[in-house]
């Protein structure tokens, strides 16, 4: 039955809600879907995150619409079922953003963009890197930043050979054989500092006087929990139904047919987002949207490398 997926769906994802491991191991995200997002969040210039989320129930409710005068394009389910889970990890994501779970990013220290780059593991290099291109996608040609990431995908590389060829080392070749390694990670980290140090030149060259402050850290976000589950818990009637009738394969219409019934409420929480952002911050509503949008970017962004290539839980 339909609503014991949808129940059983949501017990799931709710005893996962409030643990950002859990939920990450719940929706498992690929690196192509991680990558995804990210672009329709920058496309998503005036609303960001409301407008992503907008756009995603828009285009499901469509396609129920749609089948109601032609089955033919029922294929598609499989585009919308991956749509909505990808929204409701992103929705939940946000929440834990605005419960306190997960903290806004603050205005970095000016101090610590200077020295070096010799202070830094190469971990918080391309974390910082990689915040810099969200914020500045024209960084990505800047040469600085090219040799960084091509370094980083040496390292990536030659730690895959390493484990590979391992296993088959002999006992007394193995001190070594690591030794070498070593070497080449050390000399590896080396100029990826180097190129650091230079990025941090140019930066500071250009950098402002002052960073704006993080508009979330100005506001109570609290009172947003309630509203951002109740979003995603109806995206995910939307999506367990989708999925149970991916999975039945007949009848399709019929389980389909009540959930035009859900394009109100589920649009009408959307809005209310954006009158929640104005009410905290008059005149300002649309700038809250987005910097919610910019902390899921950054969030998503880090997470790319890790992303692994497997089937989701849900």
């Amino acid at each position: 039955m339909v609503e014991k997926r949808i129940a059983g769906d949501w017990y799931d994802i709710k005893e996962a809600c409030d643990n950002p491991a859990r939920l990450d191991e719940l929706f498992t995200l690929t690196e192509v879907e991680a990558e995804s997002v990210v672009g329709e969040l920058r496309l998503s210039v005036e609303e960001s995150v409301v407008e992503y989320k907008r756009r995603c129930l828009n285009r499901a409710f469509a396609f129920v619409e749609s089948l109601k005068y032609d089955a033919r394009g029922f294929d598609e389910i499989s585009t919308h079922v991956a749509a909505l889970r990808v929204m409701i990890y992103v929705t939940l994501l946000q929440r834990q953003f605005a419960v306190g779970v997960l903290l806004p990013r603050k205005p970095r220290p000016e101090g610590k963009l200077e020295g070096s780059g010799a202070e830094y593991d190469v971990k918080e290099i391309l974390a910082d890197v990689r915040e810099r291109i969200v914020k500045d996608s024209e960084l990505q040609k800047n040469a600085s930043v090219k040799n960084i990431l091509m370094q980083v995908s040496i390292q990536q590389r030659e730690l895959a050979n390493m484990k590979s060829l391992a296993p088959n080392i002999p006992k007394e070749k193995q001190a070594a054989f690591y030794d070498n390694f070593r070497k080449s990670f050390e000399s590896i980290t080396a100029k990826i500092r180097e190129h650091y140090a230079a990025l941090l030149s140019q930066t500071d060259e250009q950098r402002r006087p002052e960073q704006p402050a993080n508009p979330l850290l100005a506001h109570d976000l609290k009172p947003l929990g309630p509203l951002l589950l109740a979003q995603a818990r109806q995206a995910a009637q939307l999506w367990s139904t989708f999925r149970y009738a991916k999975e039945e394969g007949y009848k399709t219409r019929e389980i389909l047919s009540g959930l035009p019934a859900l394009k109100g409420g589920s649009l009408a929480a959307i809005e209310r987002e954006l009158r929640d952002y104005e009410a905290m911050a008059p005149g300002r509503g649309k700038e809250l949207a987005r910097a919610f949008g910019w902390e899921l970017i950054r969030i998503l962004s880090r997470r790319l490398p890790a992303a692994e290539e497997t089937e989701p839980r849900i």
